[in-house]
């Protein structure tokens, strides 16, 4: 840990399991490390770092994944994987000014020009797009907009201030139940360590 809001990390990972979640294991070829010689046997490849935390959406046959640095400063990178290959990184393609490329970490695009901590993604119905939520530098509660996985993405709309909620509210997560103009979402906070659930109106 470092100043509030900071933190490092030694790696990222997919964990997976085989018995609907009784048990799970991280398999080797899903380890992103964060720096060299952070992981023994597990090479680091530059671009990495960028995703060490990730909000993950699933659409047309693949699995978004967008990728932050450790911390809550972060602008978001994208990659996406085939379903069946989420725990494979040789199967990620990522964003780049060249098109979608396989194992490039390192060419991968900033596809929101801003800060954004521990965020979720999410395809809505009601709005026919794709809804992006996440705290900003001054933790309010931030949504934008795209009709498409990688954009472009709308201006952030403020949904929840930090001065409605106070205590430190931080990891706004779209609940996948979420149906209709309702948008759903978890948001926790820091002082008592608890969790709500909001509700939003899409319009």
């Amino acid at each position: 840990w470092g100043n509030p809001g900071q933190w490092s990390t030694n790696f990222s990972a997919v964990a997976v399991s085989d018995d609907n979640g009784e048990t799970w294991t991280v398999p080797r070829s899903g380890i992103r490390p964060s720096w060299f010689n952070t992981v023994p046997g597990v090479p680091f490849v530059w671009g990495f770092q960028n995703f060490q935390m990730a909000a993950y959406v699933r659409s047309g046959g693949f699995v978004y994944a967008y990728g932050t640095g450790a911390g809550r400063g972060g602008m978001p990178f994208l990659s996406r994987v085939p379903e069946n290959k989420v725990a494979e990184n040789s199967a990620y393609e990522y964003f780049t000014p060249f098109g979608w490329i396989r194992n490039t970490p390192y060419l991968a695009l900033q596809v929101v020009w801003a800060p954004g901590s521990e965020m979720s993604v999410a395809y809505n119905e009601h709005l026919k797009k794709f809804v992006m939520l996440y705290t900003n530098t001054v933790n309010n509660v931030v949504m934008r907009t795209a009709d498409k996985p990688e954009g472009p993405w709308s201006q952030a709309k403020t949904i929840v201030t930090t001065a409605q909620v106070p205590g430190g509210i931080y990891a706004p997560y779209i609940h996948p139940w979420s149906s209709g103009s309702d948008l759903y979402f978890t948001l926790s906070v820091w002082d008592t360590y608890s969790v709500m659930l909001m509700r939003t109106t899409l319009n």
